[in-house]
């Protein structure tokens, strides 16, 4: 049993602070410099700008808002580093930074060439070798199901049909336009990812290359509609550059068939359950009923490579779902309970608020870092937790039954590290006796909760008999330290 926990204690994908970055929207050092870089209608605006929904434009197939810049960059990421380490951030995830049209570059062009907005190669370069030396891995964005109708590609092969990437794209007259397109999104035609040639283009010349250059991983857009048989492929391609890469998939599906085929998926149902569990829509009893199952059958080393999160750029804020500070607490550290990487998205320890997108990818809020805000202390504390606790870390997960509460274990090899974790999502307190299963821990132990750090109760035999107030999250660390030199374990000797 320690064999694993050592295995998962050396695993980098494991227990991490990931954190989001929307590259247009973080910082650059000098925006008005690259004016040039956004001609109409493309409009570079100020940064003191909220985003506001635009009108669907005649031009070009995309929407205003797609085409609106702040200037966001590489170089201004790589000066802002030290911001990220001091509030104790250990992963970075950048969305799409290659040649696209839009501002959110999920619309990609050509991979082999950063967008200009972004900068150069020499600068993501520079960005990979300044993460190294902060021993930050950075994780690059994957859109390989497909490319822009702006890809010179793409337009080559809509305009000849002796193209050589004719066949990199599908035609026919039974889709909406001349092409299929992702969706039925004019601005995105879909790559043929059944033409070997594509898919070895895809996982050698971009996977591997960028994997070669210094990245960690990648996470992939959009990736159910890659397949399991893709997903695969392109896993292995990535493997066979570092063994310890990390494959990471935008799962809306419930994720236990496709960890098979990748290494951990961003658990998009799990915000679901966290959002509608702290809303009060499910119930304690089958909030953990449905936990159980998705635990038990994604599996533990997946989870713990996956993403825990309740915001990104494609979900409103948590803030917008969860607008009084009860739900929005209990949502922030029951998700810090759960097995896997806590992800951020960026300005959301500074608690910003916004429906869908683009109301959620405002530029970063500068002007109020140094301020004691409420919100980014509530998240130093909780990255605080995340980094002090092993078990929150790489810990194994055991439910504990309960009629009207949450209740699980983390545990690690070392019983010392216990942790009993409890939440009430109902609007009223809830009493319960609770029996721990766990055959190490020994009786009348007085038991401090994490997040308060506030002694709760002593247990009593295999019980705790407690009360959990409306809206609360315990996180209960059992004081297993000597008394007066004695100690009743001190022959339980770890494996």
């Amino acid at each position: 049993m320690s064999n694993v926990f050592t295995q998962r204690d050396a695993d980098w994908r494991m227990g991490r602070i990931v954190y989001q970055i929307f590259v247009d929207r973080f910082f650059s050092v000098d925006p008005l410099s690259k004016q040039s870089l956004y001609p109409a209608p493309k409009r570079l605006l100020p940064w003191s700008m909220a985003p506001e929904r635009g009108k669907k434009l005649t031009e070009v197939p995309h929407y205003a808002h797609e085409l609106d810049f702040w200037g966001g960059d590489l170089q201004g990421i790589k000066e802002k580093l030290s911001y990220l380490t001091d509030l104790g951030i250990d992963t970075l995830y950048l969305t799409p930074i290659f040649s696209a049209y839009s501002n959110h570059k999920y619309d990609t062009m050509d991979y082999r060439t950063i967008s200009p907005e972004f900068g150069t190669m020499d600068d993501l370069k520079a960005l990979i070798q300044a993460t190294k030396e902060k021993n930050i891995p950075m994780i690059l964005d994957g859109v390989f199901n497909h490319m822009s109708f702006h890809s010179p590609w793409f337009q080559d092969a809509l305009k000849n049909p002796n193209s050589p990437y004719r066949s990199w794209f599908v035609f026919g007259e039974n889709f909406r336009f001349p092409y299929r397109a992702w969706h039925n999104a004019p601005s995105l035609p879909e790559l043929d990812l059944e033409n070997p040639d594509v898919r070895h283009y895809l996982w050698t010349d971009v996977v591997q290359y960028y994997l070669k250059l210094g990245i960690s991983g990648w996470r992939l857009d959009t990736a159910i509609e890659l397949g399991f048989r893709y997903l695969k492929e392109l896993t292995e391609a990535a493997h066979a550059v570092k063994k310890d890469t990390v494959i990471i998939g935008e799962i809306n599906n419930y994720p236990a068939s496709w960890t098979s085929v990748i290494d951990g998926t961003i658990q998009l149902p799990l915000r679901d359950w966290l959002i509608q569990t702290a809303k009060g829509n499910i119930s304690a009893s089958l909030a953990q009923a449905q936990l159980d199952r998705y635990i038990s059958d994604t599996g533990i080393e997946a989870m713990l490579k996956s993403w825990i999160l309740l915001e990104n750029h494609d979900h409103p804020r948590v803030r917008f779902d969860l607008n009084d500070l009860p739900s929005y607490h209990f949502a922030k550290y029951l998700s810090l309970t759960l097995p896997g990487n806590l992800h951020l998205y960026q300005g959301e320890e500074w608690g910003l608020n916004g429906e869908q997108d683009p109301l959620n990818r405002e530029p970063f809020p500068w002007h109020r870092v140094g301020q004691k805000d409420p919100y980014y202390l509530l998240h130093q504390h909780m990255i605080s937790l995340r980094k002090n606790h092993r078990a929150l870390r790489i810990g194994d997960y055991t439910s504990m039954p309960s009629s009207q509460l949450l209740a699980f274990l983390r545990t690690t090899n070392l019983h010392q590290e216990t942790l009993i974790v409890l939440a009430n999502p109902s609007k009223k307190p809830v009493t319960e006796w609770l029996m721990i299963p766990d055959s190490k821990l020994r009786s009348h132990l007085p038991f401090i909760d994490l997040i308060t750090g506030e002694k709760i109760l002593e247990s009593w035999g295999t019980y705790l008999p407690l009360t959990v107030p409306a809206q609360t999250v315990y996180i209960l660390q059992p004081q297993q330290q000597p008394v007066d030199g004695y100690s009743p374990t001190k022959y339980y000797f770890e494996d």
